[in-house]
């Protein structure tokens, strides 16, 4: 079996076929990986604690060897436990790598232009929109809900804003009957009208290789096929899950 090497934050290097992080820890893949459960995150730190995540890694993406070691300042830190396996070798290829890459500048460049041009009713949205695409496409939701173990807290450093300012935005999204984000799970209950009021279009997460031709929503974040869709296990997987109001 395909050794997998993590290094969370300490030098010592652990070496297992399969690996466990914990919530709340920084940590670097020095082989290609897949995340089998958990979330996590790519940021950057500033030497006075203020924190800004450039991305989010959902169960069944990619992390590939050096990732959050890369002499960038950027680092990858699980958002709540993650587990993590080899990746296959087809998936490890050059061209999977590339898509994760244009991908990723793909969000990255619809994130900037989010939190420039969007107040904070559109700009949390936009993000919800985008998570829930990202879930849908990976099998991970059930109906209109996926889970979401993540903090508001994270929510906040991904969108500039202060976490008092995510909260009150979260309630005002509830009590347009948009969304609620309870227990770490996300319940969408007009997605029509949220991705409506910050003017959503998920075509720019769908990168379906030259030869298929996918439906936008399923293609997106997906390297393959559309993967069967998992049941939501809202206490099982709700570590950093936002705090109750």
């Amino acid at each position: 079996m395909k050794t997998l090497f993590l290094n969370p934050i300490a030098h010592p290097v652990v070496e297992m076929p399969g690996l466990r992080v914990p919530a709340q820890t920084a940590f670097v893949v020095h082989e290609d990986v897949e995340i089998k459960r958990g979330f996590a995150c790519l940021g950057f730190t500033a030497p006075d604690g203020q924190r800004q995540i450039v991305e989010f890694f959902l169960p069944r993406d990619y992390l590939y060897a050096d990732d959050g070691d890369k002499g960038d300042g950027l680092r990858l830190f699980a958002l709540s436990t993650v587990d993590l396996v080899p990746l296959a070798e087809e998936r490890a290829s050059a061209t999977q790598r590339a898509q994760r890459e244009r991908r990723a500048l793909a969000m990255a460049r619809q994130g900037i232009v989010n939190i420039a041009t969007r107040q904070a009713l559109p700009r949390c949205a936009h993000l919800f929109c985008e998570l829930f695409a990202r879930a849908q496409a990976a099998g991970l939701s059930q109906g209109q809900s996926c889970p979401l173990p993540i903090r508001q807290v994270d929510i906040a450093d991904a969108l500039g804003l202060t976490p008092v300012h995510v909260n009150r935005t979260l309630r005002l999204l509830r009590e347009k009957g948009l969304l609620t984000w309870r227990h770490g799970v996300l319940h969408i209950h007009d997605l029509a009208r949220l991705q409506a009021c910050c003017s959503f279009d998920g075509h720019y997460l769908s990168l379906p290789s030259e030869n298929e031709t996918i439906d936008a929503p399923k293609a997106a974040f997906l390297p393959g096929k559309v993967r069967s869709t998992l049941t939501l296990q809202s206490g099982h997987d709700s570590e950093g899950a936002p705090e109750r109001h």
